[in-house]
């Protein structure tokens, strides 16, 4: 794979990650705080936690950061050598 193609898988990565934490925080929220979130987004937030359970739910998203920002070191340390 060429450089920019890395680059920009690894920027997808990055990406994918960030946005499941986004969710999971806004999710923490909407259950925590229900009554200062619209009650679909309480309801879809519910549902995504009770999937797996919340300490699950949690450990997964910070399994998939600390997976997309180890990636990108790795690769960043293959291109400097």
């Amino acid at each position: 794979m060429d450089g920019i193609a890395q680059i920009s898988k690894d920027r997808k990565s990055l990406r994918t990650a960030l946005q499941e934490a986004i969710t999971a925080l806004d999710d923490w929220t909407n259950v925590y705080a229900p009554e200062l979130c619209d009650p679909e987004r309480v309801k879809e937030a519910k549902a995504r936690i009770s999937e797996y359970g919340t300490l699950a739910y949690i450990s997964i998203v910070l399994e998939n950061c600390r997976k997309a920002i180890k990636e990108d070191n790795d690769e960043n340390r293959n291109q400097n050598g």
